[in-house]
Formats: C-alpha cells, sequence, structure tokens
C-alpha cells in the first residue's frame, strides 16, 4: 500500500545528507521498530489482541546512498523483519532531501508499505491504509529528530 509522508528540517540539503551518513543501519532499524510500535498501538485500540511483540523481532533496515538531481538527492529506503507472522509490515520505497525554502530541508519518504498477507484478514484496507500512515508519519519524525540531534550535537 502506497503511503507518503514528510517533515521540513531547519538545515541546508548538503548538512542533512552529511547528516544521514553518520546513521547506521541498526540505528534505522530501531527506528523502524519504534515506529512499527504506532501501528501495533491502532491495532490494539481496534480491539484486535496482539498477536506479536515487535521488541522480539529481528528488525532490518537499508539506505542507499544518495542520487542527486537539481535540487533533491534520492536514497532506497527499506525495512523488515525476521518473524514470518509478525503483524509488523515491511518498507520499500525512497527518501528525498529536497531543497525547501532558504536554509531548510525536507524529508520526504513515500514507497510501498507491505502489511504481511494474514493482517489482509484480520482489517480492512482503510483501516491498513490508516496505519500505514501513522508508521510512515512516525519515522518520519524519528528520523528529522535524529538528523537534528546529530547537526545541534555532532559527535566528537
Amino acid at each position: 500500500m502506497l503511503t507518503t509522508a514528510s517533515v521540513e528540517l531547519p538545515m541546508s540539503r548538503s548538512v542533512t545528507l552529511d547528516a544521514l551518513r553518520t546513521i547506521s543501519g541498526h540505528e534505522l532499524a530501531e527506528m523502524a521498530t519504534a515506529a512499527t510500535s504506532s501501528g501495533e498501538a491502532l491495532l490494539e485500540r481496534s480491539g484486535l489482541l496482539r498477536l506479536d511483540e515487535a521488541s522480539r523481532c529481528h528488525f532490518g533496515a537499508q539506505l542507499s546512498p544518495p542520487v542527486g538531481y537539481d535540487s533533491v538527492s534520492a536514497m532506497q529506503l527499506r525495512w523488515w523483519n525476521d518473524r514470518a507472522r509478525s503483524l509488523t509490515p515491511g518498507f520499500i520505497g525512497e527518501l528525498k532531501v529536497a531543497d525547501a525554502r532558504e536554509g531548510r530541508t525536507e524529508l520526504i519518504i513515500a514507497g510501498e508499505y507491505h502489511p504481511r498477507a494474514h493482517l489482509y484478514e484480520l482489517v480492512d484496507r482503510k483501516f491498513l491504509s490508516r496505519m500505514a500512515r501513522s508508521v510512515v508519519t512516525d519515522y518520519v519524525r524519528r528520523l528529522a529528530d535524529r538528523l537534528t540531534e546529530a547537526v545541534v550535537a555532532p559527535a566528537v
């Protein structure tokens, strides 16, 4: 299911790209784990029992090197977990870093959020769309926070 989310950062595109290079695959996976909990909270509030614990899944994540255009750089972004019956979906998409206003950058995540097949049996598509938006929006906010933190307090 296609979903997108964005957030504006108070830094230039080049500073944002430099900060992205400091984030490991492990950190990206931790953000996916945390963001997924917002989607699972929606499931719990809907009355469905939580069928697995995301914290017990092994998450993986990858971000490709950036490919630059005039005012936009794009990277392939994906995350997944290793549990076959997990409610926790995977994501395959793109992270774009685009010039916004002067000295500001927009982070945009767009891609396919892949719920596990059995999740389609539990809830309707409208609910799954809401869940996808919730998780991807949470993820882009966590990424923005991490990037801002990296620029404000760089590692020594």
